[in-house]
């Protein structure tokens, strides 16, 4: 695992730099994973885009970070354990804010008609102000709370969408009783021209989609990522499938190959790409089941991987 030096993502494998020493991922480096392979030894010698430009002759490489410690699952639940314990004593605290609305009330109350000695309105208002400082407590804490969850929550969703990188979602084929969706598959691959065998296929299987219209998508798991990537790749090319092409009638619903997202990876695409068509950026996809967006052929390419990235496309 490493840190990319241009975007920052981690990455399990990428180029790196003979001149300045920096790791880059495939989509930073300017290399296609397959071409950076086919350089054997030649690897050492590479120089990034930026040293070629300016230059500069190979020197010794900064010293690297390593990486953090893996989350696993058994420290994610410890810790949202360890967060309830904490956030457990708000609902009481959000009952004692009511009785400080009404002890306000009360302290009003003997003020306007001086039924309570001073000592009693000192008292309830040094209570009060107890009370009130407690609470401001509470919420700070439950601010600091809420952010910890929702790092939680991106990871999790983050080991969510690495444990998909080997399936495709293909939307658009009509459902029918006793399908055989391995035939299906491979019948798709061959339109497409793409060479796979049914021992490529780990699993295949229909699952429901988000939006609960139209037939079920069907998920396939293939053996490796590079035969997923190269065949979503094949599959974009060949333009125009349609479910007619695989035997059903004149159905010509289209029939779509894509990464297979989380949901709220497909949310956050979503948005993408009406921001996208709002800001007059022509070019918005997904590869490594990454989402990437571009101005135009020249500009250069941003990496979205969460809400805060949108204003990018702003």
């Amino acid at each position: 695992m490493f840190t990319c030096a241009r975007c920052s993502s981690t990455c399990n494998d990428g180029a790196k730099c003979s001149c300045c020493g920096l790791f880059l991922d495939f989509p930073c480096s300017g290399v296609t994973e397959a071409g950076y392979r086919k350089l054997g030894d030649r690897q050492k010698s590479w120089r990034c885009t930026a040293c070629k430009s300016t230059g500069n002759s190979p020197r010794i490489p900064p010293p690297t970070t390593s990486s953090p410690a893996p989350i696993t699952n058994e420290s994610l639940m410890e810790e949202i354990k360890k967060i309830a314990a904490m956030v457990a004593p708000i609902p009481k605290l959000v009952s004692d804010m009511a009785q400080v609305k009404t002890d306000i009330a009360e302290l009003m109350s003997s003020v306007e008609f001086a039924h309570s000695s001073v000592k009693d309105l000192q008292d309830k208002s040094l209570k009060i102000e107890q009370r009130v400082s407690e609470t401001e407590k509470v919420i700070e804490n439950f601010a600091s709370y809420k952010n910890k969850l929702a790092k939680i929550q991106k990871e999790i969703d983050k080991k969510e969408q690495w444990s998909r990188l080997n399936n495709i979602e293909v939307k658009g084929i009509p459902f029918t009783k006793n399908e055989n969706l391995f035939d299906l598959l491979l019948k798709l691959a061959e339109i497409c021209d793409f060479q796979l065998k049914k021992e490529d296929i780990n699993f295949v299987s229909r699952v429901r989609s988000h939006s609960n219209s139209g037939p079920k998508s069907i998920v396939a798991c293939l053996t490796h990522r590079y035969l997923k990537e190269n065949f979503v790749a094949t599959a974009r090319g060949r333009r125009g499938i349609s479910a007619a092409d695989l035997g059903f009638g004149n159905c010509q619903d289209k029939v779509y190959i894509n990464d297979h997202l989380t949901e709220n990876n497909k949310l956050l695409l979503n948005k993408v790409k009406l921001l996208a068509k709002e800001n007059n950026f022509q070019f918005v996809w997904v590869k490594n089941c990454s989402i990437h967006v571009r101005k135009n052929a020249t500009s250069p390419v941003f990496y979205i991987k969460s809400e805060n990235d949108l204003a990018k496309i702003i």
